[in-house]
């Protein structure tokens, strides 16, 4: 008789241990967003950013534009923080006599083409609202996430136009 109970209480407890399981991959999933490719046709490269996860604000003068990925959800619920992940920098060759990154400390080089120089940066302020440990937690995600896969996804395309 206590060898059948304990095969119930032994079945039952793998039954309820398979359904935990499943919700937690089903959790992790519905909130992990799919890689895609950012395309910037304007300045002629591409990345692997998170689906749904950044806004780019850009900001240009006669040397250099800086294409600022930041945290959608910052963004959207603490317009007082930056939220940003990473910032793609991008002098135009026209602009500057020589590369920018052998003598610009913090930003990294990417690439270049004819027209650009580009390079990445990676800020070292606060740009969350560290309170929020939900807010705190999806940044440093994503800032994982940018220095793991953005700059070795990057790509210049073939044909770029201003």
């Amino acid at each position: 008789m206590e060898a059948m109970k304990n095969k119930k209480r032994g079945f039952f407890l793998s039954v309820v241990g398979v359904f935990v399981v499943a919700a937690a991959a089903y959790f992790f999933v519905s909130r992990h967003s799919a890689i895609q490719t950012y395309t910037n046709q304007d300045y002629g490269f591409r990345i692997d950013w998170l689906e749904g996860q950044f806004v780019v604000e850009t900001v240009s003068d006669a040397e250099v534009t800086e294409l600022s990925f930041r945290d959608k959800n910052i963004r959207s619920n603490y317009p007082e923080w930056t939220g940003t992940v990473f910032s793609i920098l991008v002098y135009g060759k026209n602009a500057v006599e020589e590369n920018p990154f052998q003598v610009l400390d913090g930003p990294s080089y990417l690439g270049e083409n004819d027209r650009f120089y580009y390079g990445i940066y990676f800020p070292t302020d606060v740009n969350y609202p560290p309170d929020d440990l939900e807010a705190v937690d999806h940044y440093q995600k994503l800032s994982k996430f940018a220095c793991d896969r953005v700059a070795e996804s990057f790509t210049l395309l073939q044909d770029s136009h201003p």
